[in-house]
Parts: C-alpha cells; structure tokens; sequence
C-alpha cells in the first residue's frame, strides 16, 4: 500500500511539474492525443456548429502526408470531409507562404512553395476536388515565374483562395473540428521548423516559409472563430499562437530564427483548448 501511495504521488508531482514549466519536445516525438481529423480556411466563414460526417477509425501510424504534423500516432478517426479540409487548409498555407516569400524578393522560393501545393492537390484530392482548386493554383504558379508585379501575385492569390474557400464550404465542421485543425496546423508548424534548423541555422528556408504558412492559416482559423464569438476557446487559441506568428520575422528579406519552444507550446495550448469544447 505504501509503495503504490509514492508512485501516485511521484506521477501526481511528475505531472504537476511539466505542466507549470513548458519544454520544447521534437513534433515528431507527440502522441497524437486528438483526432486527426478537419482543417478550415481563413476566408470563408463556415457554420460553426454543423454535425460532423461518420467517422471510420483507421488504426494506422501514417496520415496523409507520412505523419506530417500530427498526422501520425495511434488510432486516427477520419472522414474524407476531414481529410479533404485537412488537406485544403495545408494547401492554403503552401500558397500563403508563396506569396509572403514573393514579397521578399525570392521567386524561385515562392514558386517552390506553390509546387508544393499543387502537389498536395495532385496527390490527395479526388478528381472531382482537384481540377477546381488546381486551375487557379496554376494560375498563381504561372504568375510568380513570369515574375509578375507583386499586386498581380496577390491577385493571383486571392483567386486560388476564394477556390480553396469554396471547395471547403462543402465540408462544414463544428468548432470543435476547426480547433483541431488549427492543432494540426500548428503541429506540422513546428516539425516544418524545426526542419528548418541545423546547429542554430536556419539551413532549410523553404521549410521555414512552410511552417509560416501553416501559422498563418492556424491564426486566421482561431481569429474567425474568436471574433465570431462561437467559443471561448477560440480566444485562448489565437492568444497562444500570437506569440509564434510574431516570431516570424524577416531582416533584410532573410527568414530569422524563433524559438524553438513556440510552436510546440502553441500547440499544445490549443489542443487543451479544442478539449474543453463539446
């Protein structure tokens, strides 16, 4: 009796201490202790308490993109409205970091990043989703490599954005689902970043931007959703990522290092948020 009181409480102070001081933990080292399951885009305002399609639970280790950003773990449950959302959402912050890194000055940078989303869209929509969301995305990719004006880029951008949006209207998910989302963002954030950097260098600038974009399209989920009023969960998620999304900063149009603690405490911070929402 005596032995079994101490481990309770050692596992009672273990648990105590790692939740008052943070520590930076290597994404690819998580649990995935929520589902895998929908992203939303920043730009379509969806409705914030819709049932959620049936799921299927799958209890394999790889998600759509190899375990990319939480997308890896023990049992999943998913939907294709998930995944597709899911999918879309990442596709909007390859697209996004595109465009920032085009303002930068760096067009191979930036078509390297819309590559990748038109790969994404190759590889993981079906055919009815791809040509629809791929035509304008081409249109973005043609753009930055004729070097356009960066008003016409954004342009471009905007019109890929307003495709993605519409072909995400059609999988509306609750808020629930949408703070998960910004979860996975936030956690294929951090594994893009810490991609990023060898020995305190930033030696991988695209998979910097990336992280980036997913920040970028994390905040805008959260942002909708606080303004909207649905959850005040929502608020504590845009709190933890602001400080992340402030850490990406360029100096003399070079990507700077954030911490490397950010990304993973964001995360972790929304994760417990979308827990407290039914």
């Amino acid at each position: 009796m005596t032995d079994s009181f101490c481990q309770i409480n050692d596992v009672k102070t273990l648990k105590e201490s790692s939740m008052t001081i943070p520590r930076p933990v290597k994404p690819r080292q998580w649990g995935a202790l929520m589902l895998t399951t929908v992203a939303l885009t920043h730009a379509t305002a969806l409705p914030a308490q819709t049932a959620v399609p049936s799921v299927t639970t799958t209890p394999g280790i790889e998600g759509g993109e190899g375990g990319e950003g939480g997308e890896s773990g023990a049992a999943q449950s998913t939907t294709d409205a998930q995944s597709n959302l899911n999918t879309l959402a990442k596709v909007d912050g390859y697209l996004r970091a595109g465009v920032e890194v085009y303002r930068q000055g760096h067009v191979d940078k930036a078509a390297s990043l819309v590559a990748e989303a038109r790969k994404k869209i190759s590889d993981d929509l079906g055919a009815d989703s791809d040509t629809d969301v791929m035509t304008p995305t081409d249109g973005l990719t043609k753009a930055i490599t004729d070097a356009e004006p960066v008003a016409d880029v954004e342009a471009a951008y905007a019109t890929a954005q307003t495709a993605i949006a519409e072909a995400m209207a059609h999988h509306a998910v609750s808020a629930k689902g949408q703070l998960t989302a910004v979860y996975e963002l936030l956690t294929a954030a951090a594994e893009e970043y810490d991609d990023s950097v060898t020995d305190g260098k930033i030696v991988n600038p695209i998979a910097w931007e990336e992280a980036h974009g997913f920040t970028l399209v994390a905040a805008d989920i959260a942002r909708r959703l606080a303004d909207g009023g649905v959850t005040p969960a929502a608020e504590t998620a845009l709190a933890a990522i602001q400080p992340a999304l402030d850490a990406f900063v360029y100096v003399d149009a070079a990507p700077q290092l954030l911490d490397a603690a950010l990304l993973p405490a964001a995360a972790a911070q929304v994760e417990f948020a979308a827990l407290t929402v039914k």
